[in-house]
C-alpha cells in the first residue's frame, strides 16, 4: 500500500472528540500520524488501534486490553470512524471492568 500523506487536523479532531465521547481523557492517549499508518494508543494499558491506507480504503488492526489482535478493512472514513468508537467504547469498558480474581486474591 503507498503510503498516506498525514491525517488532517479535522479528522485528528474527530478522534478527540470520540475519546472525549466515551468519558476517556485524550491526554491518555499516544496519538501517532505517520506517513505509513496512524496509530493510537492508550498508555496504560495494552489497547491501541492502527490504521492505514486513503480516504477511499482504510485497513488496519487494534487490540483492546489483553485481547486478541483484530484486523479490520472499511472504505470510508465514517466507518472508520464507526469501529474507532466502538473501540473506544470497549477500551473504556476494559478499564471500568475490575478483575476480580486479582481483588479476591488480595483479599
Amino acid at each position: 500500500m503507498p503510503p498516506s500523506p498525514q491525517m488532517q487536523k479535522r479528522k485528528k479532531n474527530q478522534i478527540f472528540e470520540a475519546i472525549q465521547g466515551v468519558g476517556l481523557d485524550p491526554r491518555g492517549f499516544e496519538f501517532e500520524d505517520s506517513d505509513a499508518d496512524v496509530r493510537l494508543k492508550h498508555k496504560w494499558s495494552k489497547s491501541y488501534f492502527i490504521f492505514g491506507g486513503d480516504a477511499g480504503h482504510y485497513l488496519g488492526r487494534y487490540v483492546v486490553g489483553d485481547g486478541p489482535d483484530w484486523p479490520y478493512e472499511v472504505y470510508s472514513w465514517q466507518p472508520l470512524m464507526t469501529r474507532v468508537s466502538g473501540w473506544l467504547k470497549d477500551v473504556k469498558l476494559d478499564l471500568d471492568t475490575p478483575d476480580l480474581w486479582a481483588a479476591a486474591g488480595r483479599g
